[in-house]
Parts: structure tokens; C-alpha cells; sequence
């Protein structure tokens, strides 16, 4: 019998977003997507692998979350945040995930995405990197 851990947000989220993306459905999603999940649940993997207990990982992990979420262009758009919360948004990859979900929803596409896909791409390596360097692969 296969259970499904249920506290898992990205699984969670990726469920409860799929309804919206078959109505509002364009072919980009089907690379944005994974995009944005990948470097997101590197940082968790990242906080997992350093952590000594799993309240201490969810409680980081909390922290993390509202943090990227609060700095950036995340939650509202660039046009209607200040200029300091837009700077100190620039090393969140939530930045970029929430721009390239905006161009391929919202529209029009724009170069930009590109540039966010690369940025996503490379915070994608470099959190796995640091994840394979941290994480003890000879413990069982």
C-alpha cells in the first residue's frame, strides 16, 4: 500500500493548481512549471539535509517561505512594491518563478523569461550542488 505524505506542499500546491492550469492551459506551463519547483524544493532538501529534527526543518522551512514570499515582486506586482523590496527580492528564486508564472498567465511574453528561466536554472544547480556537498550519502 503506497501512502502519500499529505504535508508535503509542493505536492500539495502542484494538486491544488491543477484545475487552474488546464483552464488558463499554454504550452510554456508545461516548462515553467518544473522550473519553478525544482530550485524551491532544493531548498527544502537543503534545509532538510542540515537540520537535526523535522521541527526544527518545518519551522525553518516556515521561516524560508514567508521570507521569500515578503521580499520581491512574489505576492504583488513590481510596479506597486518600493524599491528596497524589490532589490532585496533579486537572490530569491520565488522572484523569478512568480515573473515567468506571470508572463505565461497574465501575458504578454516578454525576454524577460528567459532571463528568469537561466536565473531559475542556475540557483536550480548551484542549491543541488550545495545539497550534494551537505547531504551524508553513507548514512542509512
Amino acid at each position: 500500500m503506497i501512502v502519500y505524505d499529505v504535508q508535503n506542499p509542493v505536492l500539495s500546491f502542484l494538486l491544488l493548481s491543477l484545475p487552474s492550469l488546464v483552464v488558463t492551459f499554454h504550452p510554456m506551463i508545461l516548462v515553467i512549471i518544473p522550473k519553478c519547483a525544482i530550485p524551491l524544493s532544493g531548498i527544502g532538501a537543503l534545509i532538510g539535509s542540515t537540520v537535526r529534527t523535522r521541527y526544527e526543518g518545518g519551522a525553518l522551512s516556515l521561516v524560508f517561505t514567508v521570507v521569500m514570499a515578503g521580499l520581491g515582486p512574489v505576492v504583488g506586482p513590481p510596479d506597486r512594491l518600493p524599491r528596497t523590496l524589490i532589490v532585496l527580492g533579486r537572490p530569491s528564486p520565488a522572484t523569478y518563478a512568480a515573473s515567468t508564472l506571470r508572463q505565461v498567465l497574465l501575458g504578454p511574453l516578454t525576454g524577460q523569461i528567459v532571463v528568469d528561466l537561466a536565473v531559475l536554472s542556475g540557483f536550480a544547480a548551484v542549491i543541488f550542488w550545495l545539497v550534494g556537498r551537505t547531504m551524508d550519502w553513507r548514512q542509512r
